[in-house]
């Protein structure tokens, strides 16, 4: 399982146009995205997300990629994704967060945009570690893996996977490969201690 995470200030646009659009599904449709209840999002839901993302002026990213040897779909992933969220937000009062699941390669993985009040968004190193636990939880990845009786030596299909993700953190990257999308100016990408969205941590 990798998760990753990046807090960012501004709106959320620019990621929203990014998890819409899957390299490995183009076709000139949009990969659905979801809201808390698990349902699809309407064009004017997702554009009211990031009207509230701007007012807001900040955005947490998180990549939930489970590993590819534990043969999930793209439904399994998008419900897993779900639950981990719905468990993870419910204190906190002006979050509201959206999600889609990209497939690329045959590898699910799912995207989430979170916006809100700054310190709901802040996460420290520690919480991440407790989100990325409850993540493996969710996910029961590793009784996944046994149940299909997965070689575990895949030390190099995962440091591809980490470059991979990483990659998608980054603004200027997404820029590379949704070149027709506009990015906003340089974010301030927080370099201090990150605090806790309501993942249990102090707020």
């Amino acid at each position: 399982m990798i998760t990753k995470t990046d807090f960012q200030r501004g709106g959320a646009g620019n990621i929203v146009k990014y998890i819409r659009r899957d390299r490995a599904q183009d076709s000139g449709r949009k990969v659905p995205v979801r809201g808390p209840t698990g349902r699809k999002l309407s064009d004017q839901q997702v554009s009211d997300f990031v009207s509230k993302s701007r007012d807001f002026g900040f955005e947490r990213h998180i990549i939930v990629s489970p590993d590819p040897q534990a043969g999930y779909s793209p439904s399994e992933v998008t419900q897993h994704t779900q639950q981990l969220m719905q468990h993870e937000l419910t204190s906190n009062p002006t979050m509201d967060y959206l999600y889609g699941v990209h497939s690329k390669d045959c590898h699910p993985h799912s995207h989430i945009v979170a916006t809100g009040r700054e310190a709901e968004l802040r996460m420290d190193r520690q919480e991440i570690q407790r989100f990325r636990s409850r993540a493996r939880s969710q996910f029961r990845e590793k009784e996944r893996l046994k149940e299909r009786d997965v070689d575990r030596k895949q030390e190099r299909t995962e440091e591809r996977r980490e470059q991979a993700h990483e990659k998608e953190l980054d603004p200027e990257a997404r820029k590379e490969t949704n070149p027709d999308r506009e990015l906003s100016p340089e974010p301030d990408r927080e370099q201090e201690p990150e605090r806790d969205f309501g993942m249990g941590g102090a707020q």
